[in-house]
Parts: structure tokens; C-alpha cells; sequence
């Protein structure tokens, strides 16, 4: 803070300097001029300044008048904010993390029993509704699972943003969603029949399909959407 103090009094002595000698004869008009010294060939240079904030800036940017350089964090040529601060931004990378693993015989999915028998582990007793999207390749071979929310005994929030983002990390073409009834009743409800028309809607814009959506209730019992003619 101290150079910033110092450097706060000498533009302040500088204005009032400048004030009394150019006030007088040209009272509504005034140029700020500070006198940054070691210029070319040992003479001074002048920085002009309309007003006080430019100043400050100039003398941030060029250093303070009485030889000292500006602060060691901002140098000519830095982007800088209207405080005179740096501004930073943030470099960031993302990428997939594998959790765990489970055993699949299948290579491929092709029928609806295929997503149940894979994700019953997933989704079976469970007392809370969970929503799962499986990642496939352009073959249909699953290459990763997500379990993308874990909701209420009834209701689950799903937003695309996060079922698709986790399609992208995998370079899945294709992807399949499953969630469970904990009642074990495996009826799609209204809301079910809305969320996955949103989600075939964003995966038909970011070129991901929506091969199909199957609610797994107890007792083997399981709803597929394609089989339905929903999707």
C-alpha cells in the first residue's frame, strides 16, 4: 500500500502545482504534465495527462515521476483494469476420471433386457431414484456409465448439461438413459415423458443420440421408451 500512498501525494502535489500555474490563464483548460526523467539522449520525457485518473495510469504504465519505476507487477504493455490491477484468467483443461469398473459380457446392446442386465446392480432396491446414461461408440459397445443424479423417493432433477457433458468427455455417439421407480412399478410418468424428449432434443443438437430410455422397477420388471414408441 505504501507506494501506492506515495505515488497518491505526488499526483495530488503535481495537480495542485499545475493548477497554479495554468488556472489563471486558461481557467477551464489544463494539461497535467509529469516529467519521467532518463529519456533518450539524457533529456526528460513528458507524459501528459487530461486528468487526474490518466495520470495515474501514465504513471503506472511509464513510472513515478521522481525516477522510481512503477510497481514490479505492472509493466508496459500489461493489460491492466481501471483500478491498475492485473487481471488474471483462469487456464483450465478437463477430462474423464474412472471411478470404478463393472464386468459386462455383452459386446454390444441391441435389446432393452441388454441396458437392465448391466445396470441392475445400479438400480435395483435402491430407495431413492437414481438417473444413469450409459456411453456407446459408434458400434453400440458401451464405453462408459455415468450416474448423472440421485434424487428423492419420487423425482429426480436431470439437465441435459449434465448427462451430455459426460457423452463429450467419452466420444460417445450415442447414449442410453435408464432410472428406477423405487415404488417398483416402472410406469413412465409425465414428467419422465418430458425430461427425455428435452434430452433427445439436445443430444439431436450436439449430434449425440438417444438410442433409448428404460425405468427398471423391481422384480426384473423394466419400461422401455424405444419398445413404447415414446422415443
Amino acid at each position: 500500500m505504501a507506494p501506492l500512498i506515495e505515488l497518491y501525494e505526488e499526483v495530488n502535489k503535481a495537480l495542485r502545482q499545475e493548477k497554479s500555474r495554468t488556472m489563471a490563464a486558461r481557467p477551464a483548460q489544463f494539461t497535467l504534465k509529469e516529467v519521467k526523467r532518463g529519456g533518450a539522449g539524457g533529456r526528460p520525457e513528458y507524459m501528459e495527462a487530461k486528468s487526474i485518473g490518466e495520470l495515474v495510469q501514465l504513471k503506472l504504465n511509464f513510472g513515478a515521476s521522481d525516477g522510481d519505476s512503477a510497481p514490479s507487477e505492472v509493466k508496459r504493455g500489461t493489460p491492466t483494469s481501471r483500478s491498475g490491477c492485473l487481471k488474471k484468467l483462469d487456464i483450465v483443461s478437463i477430462k474423464m476420471v474412472k471411478e470404478s469398473s463393472v464386468p459386462y459380457a455383452e459386446f454390444t446392446m441391441t435389446q432393452p433386457g441388454d441396458v437392465v442386465n448391466l445396470l441392475r446392480n445400479f438400480l435395483e432396491g435402491a430407495d431413492r431414484e437414481s438417473f444413469v446414461a450409459i456411453y456407446l461408440n459408434a458400434k453400440n459397445e458401451p464405453n462408459a456409465i455415468h450416474v448423472v443424479s440421485i434424487g428423492a423417493l419420487d423425482r429426480c432433477h436431470v439437465h441435459p448439461r449434465e448427462v451430455f457433458k459426460a457423452a463429450i468427455l467419452a466420444n460417445s455417439s450415442c447414449i442410453i438413459l435408464a432410472h428406477n421407480h423405487p415404488s417398483g412399478n416402472p410406469s413412465p410418468s409425465r414428467e419422465d415423458i418430458e425430461m427425455t424428449s428435452r434430452l433427445k432434443k439436445a443430444g439431436e443438437i450436439l449430434g449425440v443420440e438417444v438410442l433409448d430410455h428404460v425405468i427398471v422397477g423391481d422384480n426384473g420388471r423394466f419400461v422401455s421408451f424405444k419398445t413404447k414408441g415414446l422415443i
